[in-house]
């Protein structure tokens, strides 16, 4: 079964991270679209393959290690939509985070034009959910 364009992104994104200079605007271009939105929270968070690319170059440098879980817990399209329950595991100085997100990303012409996700952070210690 072919992945959905938000697990491909995130697939990418895993290795990308591991990989310094890999976000580039050119490569998030390969998966959003030019005006493409992060929303988390329900607070805007990026705009643009500029943004994006900046927003996580930034991460890229704080964090020691992260990987948004895929395959998702769950991911569905709908339409223009996908919706996703996922896993977020990273390490900041040492010490191990975890959050679970849900959410969904609209997608247009075969890219993604914005993601909103709700968070919340688990314990790192307690058994992954579901």
């Amino acid at each position: 079964m072919a992945l959905d364009p938000v697990s491909r992104m995130f697939t990418w994104w895993n290795q990308a991270f591991k990989t310094p200079g890999a976000y580039t605007e050119e490569a998030f271009a390969q998966y959003f679209t030019d005006d493409a939105d992060l929303i988390i929270d329900g607070r805007p968070i990026t705009r643009g393959v500029a943004g994006w690319a900046k927003h996580f170059q930034a991460i890229q440098k704080e964090v020691d290690e992260v990987e948004i879980v895929v395959p998702f817990k769950e991911a569905f399209q709908h339409g223009d939509k996908v919706y996703t329950y996922h896993l977020t595991r990273a390490r900041r100085d040492g010490a191990a985070m975890r959050m679970l997100s849900a959410g969904h990303a609209v997608i247009r012409d075969g890219k993604i034009a914005s993601i909103s996700l709700v968070r919340t952070v688990l314990d790192p210690s307690s058994p992954d959910p579901l």
